[in-house]
C-alpha cells in the first residue's frame, strides 16, 4: 500500500492554515495544470515532504 493511501485512511477537517499570496497562486496553477483540487495539492505536498523527511515509517512509529 503506497503511503499517501496509509496516510489518508481516515479524514480528519483542519481550519486555520494561514498561506501567503505567492503559496496559494502556486498551488492554484498547480490544481489547474494537474487538473486536480487545491486542497490535493496541499495534501500531496504533505506525502512528499513526510517522505523527505521521515522516509516510509509510520507517523505512530515516529
Amino acid at each position: 500500500m503506497r503511503l499517501a493511501q496509509k496516510i489518508g485512511k481516515g479524514t480528519t477537517f483542519v481550519r486555520g492554515i494561514y498561506v501567503d499570496e505567492e503559496i496559494m497562486e502556486m498551488a492554484k496553477t498547480l490544481a489547474r495544470v494537474k487538473k486536480t483540487s487545491i486542497n490535493q495539492i496541499f495534501r500531496e505536498g504533505v506525502v512528499k515532504l513526510y517522505k523527505q523527511e521521515i522516509g516510509d515509517k509510520s507517523p505512530h512509529e515516529v
